[in-house]
């Protein structure tokens, strides 16, 4: 039934240790189709790909945090309108996949807090992708979804044990996967370390916690610590206006206060990793 359906196809004989050989079997990529789309608080990002995991096409489109988080999904369902067109056959399409920051309550649909970024709580993505299209559509953390991407399409096969995956951008946040199954707590937000405290008397966050993670070791709590060590810097090739990539640049080009803003958000990363060792001893972190 499968392989008359399109989902599965032959491929070719395999040798066995007993035996006859057998027909090898895989997921046919000809038939159908999804789009995965990643919201972050700068960027909207949509593809187009097979259910073998094949990419298409990549659609990226930056948003202004100005915006209002209404306009954001008008400009994500037009993205995704855009990529859809690169489909041969609209029918193929079986569903739409989002990748969301957090922390997301997949149980309310709602996007709690995005920093710097307010009035998501307001919102729920999945009713307007409903709205706008009629396919199935799920919602996960980006932690999540990246922490299952690398599980499945890694470098290293794997199918038993725990592995956290840290996704550190614009926010801080984890995956964690144990024997292939993910670990999502009972809200869904397991794994959102950005607001794990490593000082208690450290400065407020957004999420009215003191101390969180990921005001030491975001992207975006880099680019503050180097904006406000520039005048200790007079050699630096950096300025007022830098962005993550700038900083990229200028370490690999030896600036010093680029490499410093690098180490100083590494040093405070580790403080958040031995405290995710400490709670979930995992075989491997990514």
């Amino acid at each position: 039934d499968l392989i008359k359906w399109g989902i599965i196809e032959e491929c070719g004989l395999i040798s066995g240790e007993r035996g006859r050989r057998s027909i090898g079997l895989r997921l046919s990529g000809r038939n159908y189709h999804a789009i995965g789309v990643k919201l972050s608080r700068t960027r909207i990002s949509a593809g187009l790909f097979d259910i073998r995991g094949n990419e298409y096409q990549v659609i990226e489109r930056d948003h202004d945090t100005l915006s209002s988080p209404e306009d954001v999904i008008k400009n994500m369902i037009a993205i995704i309108k855009e990529v859809n067109q690169f489909s041969t056959d609209s029918s193929k399409i079986i569903g739409i996949g989002v990748a969301l920051p957090g922390p997301f309550i997949s149980k309310e649909e709602k996007i709690i807090l995005m920093t710097d970024f307010p009035g998501w709580e307001k919102v729920s993505i999945r009713d307007e992708l409903e709205k706008a299209f009629n396919l199935p559509i799920f919602t996960e953390p980006d932690g999540n979804a990246g922490a299952l991407a690398e599980w499945w399409f890694g470098n290293k096969a794997k199918s038993k044990g725990t592995m956290v995956y840290v996704a550190a951008g614009e926010g801080i946040g984890a995956g964690v996967v144990i024997d292939g199954s993910l670990y999502t707590g009972t809200l869904g937000t397991a794994g959102e370390i950005g607001h794990m405290s490593i000082a208690f008397d450290g400065p407020l966050c957004q999420c009215g916690n003191r101390g969180c993670l990921e005001l030491y070791c975001s992207t975006t709590a880099m680019l503050k610590y180097i904006k406000s060590h520039l005048r200790k810097y007079s050699g630096t090739i950096l300025a007022e206006r830098t962005d993550f990539e700038a900083v990229i640049c200028a370490a690999r080009d030896n600036d010093a206060l680029a490499i410093e803003g690098i180490q100083n958000a590494a040093h405070y990363l580790g403080f958040g990793l031995v405290g995710i060792i400490n709670v979930f001893n995992p075989d491997y972190i990514v």
